[in-house]
């Protein structure tokens, strides 16, 4: 996707997007974000160079998984109008509670994970860089 695209896309003037980008102007925190949902990315990724997984993403792909897998049953709804039997209602939140220890637990170590593979790719220096990964001057500023 070309600077010219964004610039279009979201009616900022392509010389602006330039300077963002370059470093030679503060990029506003709204710009940012606007990149972000135009191109379907998080913002963590643009400014670390790493994803994070947002808790009801994570929730979802999990049960996904463990369906697939075969490892719990999918959900089950109530059929023409009739409620669960006692039966239903109990294996249907025995599957939530699996599913959120199972999200819960993930989610942790993820997050240790994440802050592990930070420290060591940054030298626990966690500097700031620009949109193209470089360090120094202006890289990586965003007004607040």
């Amino acid at each position: 996707m070309s600077l010219r695209t964004i610039s279009e896309h979201l009616g900022v003037p392509y010389r602006s997007v330039q300077n963002y980008v370059g470093g030679e102007t503060r990029m506003p925190a709204d710009f940012l974000l606007n990149v972000c949902a135009f191109i379907g990315i998080e913002p963590e990724y643009l400014m670390h160079g790493d994803f994070y997984l947002r808790e009801n993403d994570l929730y979802d792909a999990l049960a996904k998984a463990l369906e697939r897998a075969n490892l719990i049953e999918p959900p089950m709804l109530a059929r023409a109008g009739r409620p669960l039997t006692h039966d239903e209602q109990a294996a249907y939140e025995e599957r939530l509670r699996i599913l959120d220890l199972v999200t819960t637990l993930t989610s942790e170590q993820y997050e240790r994970f994440r802050r592990e593979w930070l420290q060591r790719k940054d030298g626990g220096r966690m500097g700031r860089r620009d949109l193209r990964g470089r360090r120094g001057r202006g890289a990586g500023k965003v007004d607040e």
